[in-house]
């Protein structure tokens, strides 16, 4: 079911539709609170996802690979010959002092920002790039199992931040790494400045439709939260959009001003005349104060693979993760986790569930609506076929781990009573 099809039952049923945009978004937000709810009440299976997450070995400098910081722009590192990849972004620098930097953003192989700044240097070739911790995937709401399969690891230990404490787990110690240890949850500047938007003579967009913009910055592989909305309408003449008020984000040090950070601002888009989805439209550098939007996305049928094309997304906060033993060579290891969706935005979005369950949704918001009518009994009613519903949602809870049974069966050992537990063992 999709949410338009939702929001028109809701109209039905209730036999109200007022036509008023103020009304449909208060009932959408209602949709969304409770598909949020029920989404994190526990692990569902159809919530489940699997996927390749890459470990890296640090990576050193040689005499054919070195790095200079410049006093000019002391958050500037450029190599010759390195291998610079966007997999370090967040990860540590360290240089010939032993002194530690976090890069904050990659943009070739041979040129990464650091997010403070730096001693100056001069194409030195002792330095190091340290993965010492890895963000889970951006819709990641809970890991859920690790397992390596290309060494015949199986599946990995994963303990929580206090459990390592009782353990000498040194990050120095090297090897295949076995152990998972969950670590911090980093949340990113707040996009505090919102955006202004006007429509402009010329352009490709669609005429007399209603756009709605955001932004958010992007910086040590991570999004932050996007800012306010700002809603222009095209014309039949104006059919561009210019969005503006991006601060910038540059740095200055003494005589040197104006020193780029590699901080980018990401712009996101939504058609709200159609009810289209969030879609991420640009990304434009720290001292870009303004972005001139004037052509609809895709512009092909093949155009929704564009990588540029991507739902709107916030990434705060981020949870990341160590690894013990550090890696001493690159390799992958398998994630399964519960995914974390975003807000049903769009008239064509549709929750991660089983269709049969999506109507359970749609009992839960007329409940609400009742309830805060005043009409208590009707408010039960609608709550109880809701509950009739979802709890069908009970057989994709995720199943425990398979009991090994190293005895013989007997009719006590239809449930967990008198069951043995430990290494299977053949029976006669």
């Amino acid at each position: 079911m999709l949410l338009s099809e939702m929001v028109e039952s809701i109209y039905e049923i209730i036999d109200f539709n007022p036509e008023l945009e103020r009304f449909r978004t208060t009932v959408i937000n209602r949709i969304n609170s409770r598909y949020q709810q029920i989404n994190n009440k526990a692990p569902w299976l159809f919530l489940h996802k699997k996927k390749n997450f890459a470990l890296k070995a640090e990576v050193v400098g040689a005499l054919t690979e070195t790095i200079t910081i410049a006093v000019t722009n002391r958050r500037l590192v450029t190599g010759v010959n390195t291998t610079f990849t966007s997999a370090m972004e967040g990860q540590t620098l360290v240089l010939d002092d032993d002194t530690e930097y976090t890069i904050g953003r990659y943009v070739s192989p041979t040129v990464i920002y650091l997010t403070k700044p730096a001693t100056a240097v001069a194409a030195i070739t002792d330095w190091q790039i340290q993965f010492r911790r890895y963000p889970l995937p951006a819709d990641c709401a809970e890991a859920l199992g690790w397992t390596s399969r290309n060494d015949k690891l199986g599946r990995l230990t994963f303990v929580d931040a206090r459990t390592e404490e009782d353990g000498p787990l040194l990050r120095t110690t090297r090897g295949t790494s076995f152990v998972v240890i969950e670590d911090e949850h980093l949340t990113d500047l707040e996009t505090r400045t919102a955006p202004s938007g006007v429509a402009r003579s010329g352009g490709a967009l669609a005429a007399s439709t209603e756009y709605d913009y955001c932004w958010c910055h992007r910086y040590e592989g991570r999004l932050s939260q996007p800012s306010t909305t700002k809603r222009v309408t095209t014309t039949a003449v104006n059919m561009e959009v210019r969005i503006a008020n991006l601060p910038d984000m540059r740095w200055s040090e003494g005589a040197y001003t104006n020193l780029e950070t590699g901080r980018e601002k990401v712009i996101f888009r939504r058609d709200v005349t159609n009810d289209g989805p969030w879609l991420r439209i640009a990304k434009v550098d720290a001292a870009a104060s303004f972005f001139d939007d004037a052509v609809v996305l895709p512009a092909a049928a093949w155009g929704w693979d564009d990588p540029i094309l991507k739902l709107r997304w916030s990434d705060s906060p981020v949870q990341f993760v160590r690894m013990w033993y550090e890696a001493t060579k690159d390799r992958e290891i398998s994630l399964r986790y519960k995914v974390k969706h975003p807000n049903l935005a769009g008239a064509g979005s549709s929750p991660l569930w089983p269709e049969q369950f999506h109507q359970g949704l749609v009992y839960r918001v007329l409940a609400d609506l009742y309830r805060t009518n005043g009409d208590i009994t009707m408010a039960k009613t609608y709550m109880t076929d809701a509950e009739d519903i979802t709890r069908g949602m009970n057989k994709y809870l995720t199943r425990e781990d398979r009991f090994l049974v190293k005895s013989a069966w007997d009719l006590g050992q239809s449930g967990r009573k008198n069951r043995n537990y430990g290494v299977p063992s053949k029976i006669s």
